[in-house]
């Protein structure tokens, strides 16, 4: 579904994550699933997604599993429809406290976990 290209392997990662971006966005204005991302294969690139971008996916992926729409979400956050598209809007920036509030209104919660060497 995403193919990229650069003038070197840094400049082809950093185009990579922008198309997969723009699919996922694609998928999601388009209510359709967003794939889980694929394990690490021997011998090929991995691209990590920002932080944010993670935490939209993971937004949406709930959404869908408890059936709830984004409208029904707004009114659970006590927000506005516009709200609601831009916090599953890759693109744009939320606030982490709404991006709590939303997972706390589809009954889940955010955990922070030490990824730190021992």
């Amino acid at each position: 579904e995403v193919t990229t290209f650069g003038e070197d392997k840094e400049d082809a990662i950093m185009r990579g994550r922008d198309a997969i971006e723009e699919a996922i966005a694609a998928r999601i204005a388009d209510r359709q699933d967003v794939p889980s991302p694929s394990g690490l294969q021997k011998g090929k690139v991995t691209v990590s997604m920002p932080h944010q971008t993670f935490l939209k996916i993971i937004l949406w992926h709930t959404m869908k599993d408890k059936k709830v729409k984004k409208a029904e979400l707004a009114r659970r956050l006590g927000v506005h429809g516009p709200q609601v598209d831009r916090l599953v809007n890759i693109r744009h920036s939320s606030k982490p406290e709404l991006i709590d509030a939303a997972f706390a209104a589809l009954g889940k919660q955010i955990k922070a976990v030490d990824i730190s060497a021992a």
